[in-house]
């Protein structure tokens, strides 16, 4: 590995040494290449949508093409930029917007010297408060002003930060003059490819004249802007020695003390030496986020477009000491930088695709193998192997977004001609998209996981309200032929014809297409995530819009501590909810936690952090009901942590859910449910003022239930009941946090209120049994009437219900075993069934999953087996070859295979092979189908 290692640096330093001879082509190469233009020339031609985009960036460019040089190296100061991050508004933090937020200010190019709160409209720099902090760079000769807040003016001495604002875990000073420097870099920076595309796609060489004369500016100024961090931390030393020493020193270098600059001494200090708060993840000498990766990929892009620009007389638009100082002083400079950074994570894709890009344009082998070991490591690393995203669906999106770079620039990319690796290997004609087929199901997830308004589920730190981007389809459409990459797909996700509407990505990638936006009927299926370990029940024979997500899925980055937690929408609303992503925000601690989540808390605390994982017991769907059965090893006190979660067909085909929570040990254990609203009625309940304190929670009440009791909320036109059947010792609801993002406009938004139904038990056993009953408004009371526990078996959990509702009664039971139990009107033997009956007592309807009975007076459901175990010889893509033979006429497709700790639906088989959908199968010794009946009257 070292030798390697050596070997890879010494052809990156062959690249820079050799820099000046190198060839360079005079056609694009790197992210548009000359089938990208003549694809947006088409497109230009034929669609008003591209013509619109080519017309705006004309419009956009309009202020910068009409500034001299002396306009730009006024706004291009030498002077490093300062951070955006966690900066706060003194005249109204806390009361209209929070500590520690990043898109703070309003700024316009037009009034370059001043920015403007967004939401007290302070404008700033302003006399009320002054900038009266100094940061000085003694080293490298820069000083920083920023303000301070009265606290810390009153206290001079005190420079442990307890007085300043913060933000994430540190003590952060906002500089007006610092974020209006930055502002005004990011603009001249913005204009640069932009400028660049223009002259690609017109011709009209001054577009190139000015981007270069910007470029140059900008290559002027870098060489002397220092590391710093997203926290206000300098490094003063030349930066390339601040980059380097990271790369030596993960995660954030060993600088001498005096070397790292903070307002805060000693906020960086280790043992006798001091880091740059953590590393290249939030420094850079430009932005703070990832490096400067993103901006150099952006300058080498629009290099590689106007590198060989020449005007009319023949003469370079670059040429000399502008090509030596752009090249050299900038694009080299900031990827030699960058190329020290070698950890995977979420905002490494532009440094890896800006990799990518700098290695064609100077013949770096090097550099493009780092670029397609850093896309190879992302796919592997970051998403399961069904695509989806180890950390959320809203991360997801960012690590998408992020390195989709990646493989548009490799994709094509040949070694220089007569280079070959040490073992003879060279690399021709490269296509990522056909190498890695994981990110072709990277993009899919982001439709598969869609809800019925195409939004995200809020799962782990999600943002509330994201969903569905055109973006996703452009992509396969671009590169796949795929039932998820069809034209019709896209138009769906556009709302628009593809020949309306289209973004940059189409102008530049999207073939000529002809669908109408009516042929996509969504392909959303009820259906457990393999890899992610997530299912999703969307009531596939019901009315109503539903989706019930059973999060199974492990903690990771940005992940909740809520492995088994559920949430649920019916009817067009969200009800059982998640509060979603409050960024690097103090309040994090309160909706990362398990009891701010639908999920039981055992003995108080959250569930384990570390190596937290779920495995699959049980996953059926039918036309009347849909099931999901998980268990985790979520608290080390607890043998059992299972959940058994069924979303049934009610009344009008509508839909509620039954949830099973089993727990076997630990002291105390809560069941928390909330619902967007407000709590408007409780049955069954004595309530009055507890003196219980729980972090976070406020005006906490509480009851003694007698047996089965029911709360209920009201949101939307929606009213969303909860009957809790067995019994529980407290039974508290309380304010709970209302927000669902770090931003101002939801600092004071109005709380919910949380169910809290506690137990405690000698021996440490607790199940917790509740239906969850969703019903408009309108109809003014519940459609359930009355519910009946029929059988219960405490040591197993094993549960029989009767559900009596205006057309009939409902039977459902969940049992640990396939043992035969007779109950109500039914003779059952199988892990979960649902029967339900009119008003006649007529059988309507019955669903059996991995039993063999569930029948009521001869009629219902048999089976021969309850499962089906089958030894696997081998895997192969979406296959597993068996080492038995399939019983002859078993017809096991769209049933449920368990595969170690996972599962699929069945897609085919034959007498030795069983082929799952949709995604790759798992190595295992064995696997086993879950037979299932559906009887319909």
């Amino acid at each position: 590995m070292r030798n390697l290692l050596r070997f890879l640096l010494c052809l990156s330093l062959f690249g820079t040494l050799s820099l000046k001879g190198a060839f360079l082509s005079a056609e694009p190469r790197t992210l548009y290449k000359p089938a990208n233009i003549a694809t947006a020339k088409e497109n230009i031609e034929l669609y008003t949508w591209a013509r619109d985009i080519l017309d705006n960036w004309k419009k956009n460019a309009e202020y910068a093409m009409s500034k001299d040089r002396a306009f730009f190296e006024m706004m291009l100061e030498p002077l490093t930029p300062w951070p955006f991050y966690g900066q706060s508004c003194p005249a109204c933090v806390g009361k209209q917007s929070s500590m520690g937020e990043t898109s703070l200010y309003n700024w316009d190019v037009h009034e370059p010297d001043k920015i403007v709160c967004k939401y007290c409209g302070t404008v700033y720099p302003n006399a009320d408060y002054p900038e009266t902090g100094t940061l000085t760079c003694p080293e490298m000769g820069q000083v920083f002003s920023y303000y301070r807040t009265e606290e810390e003016r009153v206290h001079p001495d005190d420079l442990s930060g307890k007085y300043a604002f913060r933000w994430a875990s540190w003590p952060v000073h906002t500089s007006f003059s610092g974020v209006i420097r930055a502002k005004k870099a990011g603009w001249c920076v913005a204009q640069i490819l932009p400028l660049a595309k223009l002259y690609a796609l017109t011709g009209d060489i001054h577009y190139a004249e000015q981007a270069a004369m910007i470029m140059d500016i900008v290559a002027d100024r870098y060489p002397n802007w220092l590391y710093h961090s997203y926290n206000g931390t300098f490094a003063d030393c030349p930066p390339g020695e601040a980059a380097a020493e990271i790369g030596r020193n993960p995660r954030a270098g060993k600088f001498p003390i005096e070397t790292i600059v903070t307002a805060f001494p000693g906020l960086h200090t280790r043992d006798g030496y001091a880091t740059l708060n953590n590393g290249f993840w939030g420094a850079g000498r430009f932005g703070c986020s990832g490096s400067d990766g993103g901006m150099i990929l952006n300058m080498a892009v629009a290099w590689d477009l106007i590198h060989e620009a020449r005007r009319s007389d023949g003469s370079p638009v670059i040429s000399g000491d502008m090509k030596t100082r752009i090249v050299n002083d900038l694009l080299i400079a900031g990827a030699d930088d960058s190329e020290n950074w070698a950890e995977i994570n979420n905002k490494c894709g532009p440094g890896r695709a800006m990799s990518a890009a700098i290695g064609i344009l100077f013949d770096r082998p090097a550099s493009v193998r780092r670029a397609i070991e850093g896309f190879d490591a992302l796919m592997e690393r970051s998403f399961h192997f069904d695509g989806f995203c180890r950390e959320s669906p809203s991360y997801s999106a960012m690590h998408l977004n992020l390195m989709r770079n990646i493989p548009e620039i490799l994709l094509g990319y040949s070694d220089p001609a007569g280079y070959t690796e040490p073992d003879g290997s060279r690399i021709d004609s490269f296509n990522p998209f056909v190498e890695k087929d994981r990110y072709r199901l990277a993009y899919e997830s982001m439709v598969r996981m869609l809800d019925f308004n195409d939004r995200f589920p809020v799962i782990g730190d999600t943002h509330f309200g994201s969903g569905i981007d055109p973006i996703y389809a452009e992509v396969l459409v671009a590169h796949y032929d795929h039932s998820y990459g069809t034209a019709a797909m896209l138009n769906y996700a556009l709302g628009a014809s593809s020949s309306e509407k289209g973004s940059e990505y189409a102008l530049w990638h999207r073939p000529r297409i002809e669908a109408n936006a009516d042929e996509y009927g969504k392909k959303f299926e009820s259906e457990w995530f393999p890899g992610w370990h997530v299912s999703v029940m969307r009531g596939e024979g019901f009315t109503g819009m539903t989706s019930l997500y059973f999060n199974g899925y492990t903690h990771g980055g940005h992940r909740h501590y809520d492995t088994l937690g559920i949430s649920y929408s019916a009817l067009g609303h969200e009800l059982a909810s998640d509060r979603g992503y409050i960024w690097d925000d103090p309040r994090n601690a309160w909706t990362k936690s398990t009891l701010a989540h639908n999920i039981v808390t055992v003995d108080g605390g959250n569930q384990n952090a570390e190596n937290c994982h779920s495995k699959l017991g049980l996953f059926g769907s039918s036309l009347i009901a849909e099931v999901t059965e998980a268990s985790a090893n979520a608290y080390e006190q607890c043998s059992l942590y299972k959940r058994t979660t069924a979303l049934l067909s009610m009344v009008h085909s509508t839909s509620c859910a039954l949830d099973i929570f089993r727990v076997r040990g630990g002291k105390n254990h809560i069941y928390s449910l909330n619902c967007n609203g407000n709590l408007s009625g409780t049955s069954g309940l004595e309530l009055h003022h507890s003196g219980r304190s729980i972090k976070w929670l406020e005006n906490i009440q509480a009851a003694t239930p007698e047996g089965t009791f029911s709360t209920t909320w009201e949101h939307g036109g929606m009213y969303f009941q909860m009957i809790m059947v067995n019994p529980v010792d407290t039974l508290m609801i309380a304010d709970a946090p209302g927000w669902r993002n770090n931003r101002g406009e939801a600092l004071n938004a109005p709380p919910i209120q949380q169910v809290l139904a506690e137990r405690s038990d000698p021996e440490g056993y607790s199940d917790f049994v509740t239906l969850l009953v969703p019903y408009k408004k309108k109809r003014g009371t519940t459609p359930v009437t009355e519910i009946n526990t029929l059988l219960y078996e405490k040591g197993p959990g094993n549960i029989a219900l009767e559900i009596v509702h205006n057309e009939g009664r409902n039977y459902v039971f969940s049992f640990e075993d396939s043992k035969e139990r007779s109950f109500g009107p039914l003779t059952a033997a199988g892990r979960f069934g649902y029967a339900m009956f009119d008003t006649s007592g007529k059988l309507t309807g019955a669903y059996l999953l991995e039993g063999t009975e569930l029948t009521a007076g001869g009629e219902g459901i048999t089976l021969d087996q309850a499962n089906y175990s089958f030894k696997v010889s081998s895997v192969e893509g979406r296959t597993f070859t068996l080492s038995d033979p399939i019983p002859a006429g078993l017809d096991i497709r769209g049933k449920t295979v368990i595969a170690g700790e996972t599962g699929y639906a069945v897609m085919s088989s034959t007498r030795n092979s069983i082929t799952v959908r949709n995604y790759p199968a798992i190595m295992c010794d064995s696997v086993t189908v879950l037979d299932e009946g559906t009887y319909i009257k």
